[in-house]
């Protein structure tokens, strides 16, 4: 299990992808090895312990195609969609980008991985057949077939490579210039005229070729003849040789397939048609058993002749359009909505990271969810003091759920006394939740998107109200300041910013509420496709927009028209510009330190609290982020984690930083780790809960000054170095942290930190 308060550190990422669902499968000697489409994970064949392997952990890139275990090498083969492709052997990960970075050929992807013996390995590609070296890792010949080759298999002697409709065949012990697709001769005596070759593959000296209707078998030099017909409406995906034999991989209609099993003579043994229903690939052990990679739900395989379905570790899906933290319980919701607000369809519910491990809640273990047709779970926020947890289903209105009764309840048009809509000429129960958030005082505020009066609230007190807001209707995701004001997210080409204060008209509706729409004809927004809004720890109010940021500093006004916001100035190379105006941010996310995270479609940008200086960018090739598409991040303040969604999945980043409890104030407890520190550790000391932004200073246990530094949140860091940037020698060093600058503060902290060398 993984345990939410993560031991990651700092400066680590962690992985939070889903395991249920396999791409391929292959084994090694020990290990059952899948590939899912971004990671990979292990299966020990004699005590069943799993190990996951992602981006995080060593390999190159996310997006897998293919894999293949290399039993003469004892190594496994990756590939990639971007066709960069990893050879891992033992603990190291070796990366092949050449195919990736020739730019001679259109489609390089990889299609298939086949290993002839301990020195070539050959992979069928868009545009023909690439062999590769395992021994010294350098590439033979290249083969440009001007077509798509979709498979290639053979033997010391012969190989066969598949189009998507013709197979060829190369005598390779004999030819000179495999490169030359002249040198490749058609396979078809005995094979129907204008065949469409399903799956091929050369088993001993045999090769079995399978099209639409029937599998055929040949010594190779000879006639093909017919040993299988196909049974209709189904679909060959895979032709592999076992230990002894050869099986038979077939998908049928509505979600059915079966595995056939045939011997050396190619007499049909058995068939297995249960336990899988998306057949993709099969492995058969040693010991019979039999692991399917399925392109349904769950990882699926047949031991002791029983079947299994697991759900190993990690959320049920890549998919995570709001993320919410509270009390080190990581709630997402998975979404299912396009980014302009088009039905998806969503099914996978709801991910929970706790101490346990993750626990996933969809309509596959929940009758609530089932029952009520309840999916798109596109928001998500737990009540900050009750067990109560609240889900915007992008679909049929707001869900409740006792966390720790398991009690659900459904909001919507008719128990809300009309303060959940419709879009107007919806159906009457279709409410569509776009955004959630609790304000100071408990209040669940909710935007109902197109609703007639889109912006509704919740009192803690279980009352609900519901606002009108005359500029548009399609209301997105929105918080509240502290100041009152409810900013929300206007969507569409022609959005911008709602501002409304209801200040007390929350129990009273009715009264004109004060509110104003901001877009590019009244500030500094500089389009009308606006995507988030954040509160920073000084009461600011940030935009993310299609063109960068803006920042709003003056909430105590912002229905005034003179709130007009402003976009920091940075320095971009030589040149002064604004904050991030080419780049599309798509969310926004506020550290311990009060610095910016923007996620944006070309990576993370962290910036200073005043945006204007660059801390830190985060994209797929300077750092172990998974896509650079960021759709979602929310900081946990105690562990200080950023939580990112991307295109390609979950993961988390730990900062340098922690939330504070204030400005003023340390928590009851400072502490420091690792303490006491090893002679072979070489991270960072972390010293935490610190007032915000404490100033500290660090002395020997004569009083003398070590180091001196400034918290960055709560927590500050020590390299255990002096100010000389020399090593400071083992003993106990004290720790001094003030909220001023004087020591002599009724709030100033001291603790201790073992050096041990």
């Amino acid at each position: 299990s993984l345990s939410a308060q993560s031991d990651i550190a700092i400066g680590q990422w962690e992985s939070h992808l889903p395991h249920n669902i396999g791409l391929q499968v292959t084994q090694s000697p020990e290990k059952v090895i899948y590939a899912t489409d971004l990671s990979l994970f292990t299966i020990d064949k004699e005590d069943n312990s799993i190990e996951f392997i992602s981006k995080v952990d060593g390999l190159s890139e996310t997006g897998i195609t293919n894999i293949k275990y290399d039993r003469f090498n004892d190594q496994l083969l990756v590939a990639y969609e971007n066709s960069v492709i990893d050879i891992l052997v033992g603990n190291d990960v070796i990366g092949i980008f050449d195919i990736r970075d020739n730019t001679n050929f259109v489609d390089r992807r990889i299609n298939d991985i086949f290993v002839q013996n301990e020195e070539w390995a050959y992979f069928s590609t868009g545009f023909g057949v690439i062999q590769y070296n395992l021994q010294n890792f350098e590439f033979g010949f290249t083969l440009d077939a001007g077509r798509l080759i979709n498979s290639v298999s053979g033997n010391d002697e012969y190989l066969v490579m598949r189009s998507n409709d013709l197979s060829y065949i190369l005598d390779f012990s004999n030819n000179r210039f495999p490169n030359a697709f002249s040198s490749w001769a058609i396979l078809q005596e005995g094979l129907p005229i204008g065949y469409e070759t399903a799956a091929i593959s050369v088993i001993d000296d045999q090769i079995y070729l399978a099209d639409e209707d029937s599998v055929y078998v040949a010594n190779i030099g000879e006639p093909f003849n017919s040993i299988y017909t196909i049974p209709d409406d189904n679909s060959v995906r895979f032709i592999k040789e076992m230990e002894e034999g050869w099986m038979l991989g077939l998908r049928g209609p509505d979600f059915t397939s079966q595995l056939l099993f045939f011997d050396d003579q190619n007499g049909l043994i058995n068939g297995v048609n249960s336990c899988t229903q998306v057949l993709r690939d099969a492995e058969v052990t040693e010991d019979g058993s039999i692991y399917f990679a399925d392109g349904f739900d769950f990882v699926r395989f047949i031991k002791d002749g029983e079947c299994r379905q697991e759900l190993y570790r990690g959320p049920f899906g890549v998919d995570a359009a709001d993320i919410n933290i509270v009390n080190d319980e990581v709630y997402v919701a998975s979404g299912g909505v396009t980014e302009n607000f088009g039905d998806l369809f969503g099914r996978r519910g709801i991910y929970i990271l706790e101490e346990q491990g993750w626990n996933n809640i969809n309509e596959l273990n929940n009758n609530f969810y089932r029952e009520k047709d309840l999916i798109q779970h596109y928001r998500i926020a737990r009540h900050p003091v009750k067990p109560l947890l609240y889900i915007g289903t992008f679909w049929k209105g707001l869900i409740e759920m006792n966390i720790e009764t398991g009690e659900q309840k459904l909001f919507n048009t008719l128990n809300t006394d009309g303060a959940l809509g419709p879009p107007i000429g919806d159906n009457p129960l279709g409410v569509k939740i776009s955004g959630l958030f609790f304000d100071n005082d408990n209040n669940l505020w909710i935007s109902a998107f197109g609703a007639e009066r889109p912006i509704a609230v919740m009192t803690d007190e279980g009352t609900w109200h519901s606002f009108d807001v005359t500029s548009s209707r399609l209301t997105s995701d929105l918080i509240r300041d502290e100041a009152g004001n409810v900013w929300c997210v206007i969507g569409g080409n022609t959005g911008g910013m709602m501002v409304l204060n209801p200040g007390a008209s929350i129990a009273d509706p009715t009264d004109d509420l004060p509110s104003r729409f901001i877009n590019l004809n009244n500030s500094e927004i500089q389009t009308g496709n606006v995507n988030a809004v954040a509160e920073d720890l000084d009461g600011a109010i940030w935009v993310g927009t299609s063109e960068g940021a803006v920042v709003f500093d003056c909430s105590i006004t912002a229905i005034e028209s003179s709130c007009q916001g402003s976009r920091p100035r940075v320095l971009e190379g030589e040149e002064l510009g604004r904050l991030l105006e080419t780049e599309d941010v798509r969310s926004i996310a506020v550290d311990g330190a009060n610095r910016k995270w923007f996620g944006t479609r070309n990576g993370i940008f962290v910036q200073s609290p005043n945006g204007e200086d660059q801390v830190a960018r985060f994209n797929v090739d300077n750092s172990l982020l998974f896509d650079n598409t960021v759709q979602e991040m929310t900081y946990n303040p105690t562990t200080g984690e950023m939580f990112i969604s991307t295109n390609r999945g979950l993961q988390s980043f730990r900062t340098e930083t922690t939330g504070a409890r204030s400005s003023s104030r340390h928590d009851s407890e400072v502490f420091a780790f690792p303490n006491p520190v090893r002679p072979d550790y070489q991270g960072p000391i972390a010293i935490k809960g610190l007032s915000r932004d404490a100033e500290v200073r660090i002395t020997d246990i004569d009083g003398q000054l070590v180091f001196k530094t400034d918290a960055l949140g709560g927590q500050a860091l020590w390299d255990g170095q002096d100010l000389n940037g020399n090593e400071v020698a083992g003993g106990v060093y004290l720790v001094f942290s003030s909220s001023t600058d004087t020591f002599r503060d009724p709030d100033t902290f001291v603790t201790k930190i073992l050096m041990v060398r």
